[in-house]
Parts: C-alpha cells; sequence; structure tokens
C-alpha cells in the first residue's frame, strides 16, 4: 500500500508539468482520487481485520487518521485543488503507510507470538479430596443399607434420589 500511496503521489505532482487542458486534468484527478479511495478502503478492512488484537489497539488510531487525511486529500483532488497542503499530506499518508506495514511485518515475525503444540498431562486429585469422596460413599452405602421404616411414597423418593445422584 506505502508503494501505491508513493505511486499517487508521483501522478499529482506530474499532472502540473504536464500541460494537460481542462477535461484531460478533470479525468486524472477524478482516477488519481478513486484510487486514494481504494487505498482507504483497503486501509478500513485493515484496521477491521485488527480490531481487537494487540496490533490493532497499537496503530489503530494512526489508521483512523491516515484514513481522515485520504478523505480530506480525495476531497481535495476532486475539487481540483493542487495545494503544496495537499502534496505535503500525501507525503505523510505515505509515510504512515510505510510505518503501519513495517509494524505489522515486524508483529508477524515476533518470535514471541510462536505456538506450541498443546502438551497432555494427568492429573492427580489431592489426597484429602480422594478421602472425602471415600467418607461420602460410605455414608450413602449406610443409608442404603440401613432399612428405613417409611411409608411407600417416601421410600420410593429416597429410592428416586438414590438413582440421581449416581
Amino acid at each position: 500500500m506505502g508503494e501505491q500511496q508513493k505511486e499517487l503521489n508521483k501522478k499529482i505532482q506530474g499532472l502540473g508539468s504536464q500541460g494537460m487542458n481542462g477535461k484531460q486534468m478533470s479525468e486524472e484527478l477524478a482516477k488519481i482520487a478513486n484510487e486514494q479511495a481504494k487505498l482507504r478502503k483497503q486501509i478500513k478492512d485493515i484496521q477491521d481485520q485488527m480490531n481487537g488484537t494487540e496490533l490493532g489497539k497499537k496503530i489503530g488510531d494512526n489508521l483512523q487518521d491516515l484514513q481522515k487525511k485520504m478523505d480530506a486529500s480525495e476531497n481535495d483532488l476532486v475539487n481540483k485543488r493542487i495545494t503544496p497542503e495537499l502534496m505535503r499530506r500525501q507525503k505523510e499518508i505515505e509515510t504512515r503507510l510505510l510505518e503501519a506495514e513495517k509494524a505489522i511485518k515486524e508483529q508477524e515475525l515476533d518470535p514471541k507470538r510462536k505456538s506450541n503444540t498443546g502438551v497432555t498431562f494427568s492429573r492427580v486429585s489431592p489426597p484429602d479430596l480422594e478421602k472425602f469422596k471415600k467418607e461420602k460413599e460410605k455414608q450413602v452405602e449406610l443409608l442404603r443399607t440401613t432399612p428405613p421404616n417409611f411409608t411407600p411414597f417416601y421410600k420410593k423418593q429416597t429410592d428416586n434420589y438414590f438413582k440421581k445422584i449416581n
């Protein structure tokens, strides 16, 4: 994208020295403005993709500012205002695009971001938990084996309860 912006800047600088008539100049400016709009859309897409990532937080404001500057440049191009301010803004856009591309490349090459395959390991329960489970089993077994003198309704309820906890 930085290279595309560089080409646009060269085209804008060459417009003044080519000696075109009004219609040709308008057509060329419209083409350049269209290319600038495409670049702005690409930046918006990149920003949307990086939204929520660490890199997106770092360069998100920079990309937002770039989009605003590109929009202002498009307006100047459409309105045929080729001023030194437009040239300065275009140069700044190019510089910032190149910096953003460099930051994205560095992020991709960052060794901290290497992935590792998952490692399986066996989990061992703490001894206290095992002791607790055994005690609970003893209590439940004691309740089952002791014949309570329940009415048939309550006997059915306790049987359902024991089925649910198993």
